[in-house]
């Protein structure tokens, strides 16, 4: 025993050190992100790393997650024929990004084609 009358070492009366309850690091992190701010960046990265896992190369190739607000995904596309496309299968890619990402998923999907100008895009919308 310790001097505060406590079990020292890690056997299975062990209780961690300073009182403390252990948490789980996933809630800590969340909780941290999200008073940074910087909660949506790391979802859309959580995206990214799995999209073409999700949506397949062909769609890979042609469209990129971009930003994420709320649970608002925007992805750019490079051609207009592509954004009218992939407004079709909406819905099947927002199933494919759910099976892959369970809870974390995007529920809603705005593309946008990609401009030859920097700096200017045009809006393939919401739902």
């Amino acid at each position: 025993m310790n001097r505060g009358g406590r079990r020292s070492g890690g056997g299975p009366g062990a209780r961690p050190a300073f009182g403390h309850r252990p948490r789980e690091l996933r809630g800590v992190l969340s909780r941290v992100l999200t008073e940074l701010g910087l909660d949506e960046a790391t979802g859309v990265v959580r995206i990214a790393q799995s999209w073409e896992r999700a949506v397949g190369p062909v769609v890979a190739a042609h469209c990129q997650p971009v930003r994420l607000r709320g649970a608002v995904l925007e992805a750019r596309v490079d051609s207009s024929a592509w954004c009218q496309q992939l407004m079709l299968q909406r819905p099947a890619l927002l199933e494919a990004l759910r099976r892959e990402l369970g809870e974390e998923a995007p529920t809603e999907l705005r593309l946008y084609v990609r401009s030859g100008r920097a700096g200017t895009e045009s809006g393939g919308g919401g739902r």
